[in-house]
């Protein structure tokens, strides 16, 4: 589509990227403006200013993210783990190419440690130049460390333990060797990176009730046969036209019983700061820095409807190097 469009004289209020969320189902996005065309040596790599969502990144022509939005997703993958960790100060981002998870990470005043490692580095550079609204300067902070390179690789190489891992990986795919990321053989290796009382949370792809069996339910049951205390849940996200869910995993935290039953607002007031950020000014802290999540929001995103209940006991699928999970 992109290729197609250089240099045609079509008005790029006329065109549309066409995304299949379910089979028989498409989604439609009107394209405003192209900021950028790139390619890497996994994927195609492109910036696009979308009449509904504004500037967007795209990879191989499906929806990343969007700035309008974003903000919904990466909370809800970064806020509750660092909420149930009792004191993070050295966090592990497997993937998080637009710098967005390493923001909401920075915000936290207990983190002194901060490594990011993604594989694409051609994401990573585009990001810096045209998604400044998702990174807010998190590439300059002092306790970020950016490393391009393989996740699987550096975690089995590393000798440090992480109080929190994040894993921000794209959704396990046929061909794209990331599904490796999602099996009990990675959980496994992972978990001897951990320090005492970690915390890991991974996105769990669409939540929605025609595909919640390809990966949502395959990564809960994955992790909680690693892991003695899981917890899934789930938030709408306009952009991708579907719910999408999120899974924490401890072998000593029970992070769902803690950020159900606590004061989640208290923690946020006590741990979130954002005014380093650019742009910002004082007052960006607390609750003025959230703008998703609150104590009840939070909770509200662990409660699941009747159909989701009965569909993750129906489903007992568990993901592994021999029998990987695709989003078809």
């Amino acid at each position: 589509f992109f290729f197609l469009m250089a240099g045609s004289g079509v008005e790029l209020g006329c065109l549309t990227i066409n995304e299949t969320i379910i089979p028989g189902a498409t989604g439609c996005y009107v394209v405003k403006n192209i900021f950028h065309t790139g390619q890497s040596k996994f994927q195609k790599v492109h910036v696009v200013d979308l009449e509904a969502f504004g500037p967007t990144l795209m990879l191989d022509e499906k929806m990343q993210s969007s700035s309008s939005d974003e903000f919904i997703y990466h909370e809800s993958l970064v806020y509750p783990a660092l909420l149930a960790h009792p004191n993070p100060k050295k966090v592990l981002i497997l993937g998080g190419g637009e710098g967005a998870t390493a923001r909401e990470v920075l915000r936290f005043k207990s983190v002194e440690r901060l490594v990011m490692v993604d594989i694409d580095e051609v994401v990573v550079e585009t990001s810096k130049k045209f998604l400044t609204s998702y990174h807010k300067g998190a590439w300059d902070n002092s306790r970020m460390e950016l490393v391009i390179g393989d996740a699987k690789e550096y975690l089995q190489n590393t000798e440090e333990k992480w109080d929190v891992i994040v894993g921000d990986l794209a959704d396990p795919l046929p061909g794209n060797p990331c599904y490796m990321l999602y099996t009990t053989e990675f959980y496994e290796m992972m978990k001897t990176k951990m320090a005492p009382g970690a915390v890991f949370v991974t996105q769990s792809g669409p939540s929605g009730m025609y595909v919640i069996n390809e990966v949502c339910i395959p990564v809960f049951n994955t992790l909680s046969k690693v892991f003695k205390h899981t917890g899934l849940y789930h938030t709408h996200c306009p952009a991708f036209f579907d719910h999408y869910a999120f899974t924490l995993a401890s072998d000593t935290v029970n992070t769902e019983d803690i950020l159900t039953k606590g004061d989640v607002d208290a923690l946020i007031e006590e741990r979130v700061d954002a005014t380093h950020e650019i742009d910002a000014d004082e007052s960006a802290k607390g609750a003025n820095a959230a703008r998703f999540f609150d104590g009840e929001t939070l909770k509200s995103s662990f409660v699941k409807p009747k159909w989701m209940k009965k569909m993750m006991q129906e489903n007992p699928t568990i993901i592994s190097d021999d029998a990987p999970s695709f989003l078809i």
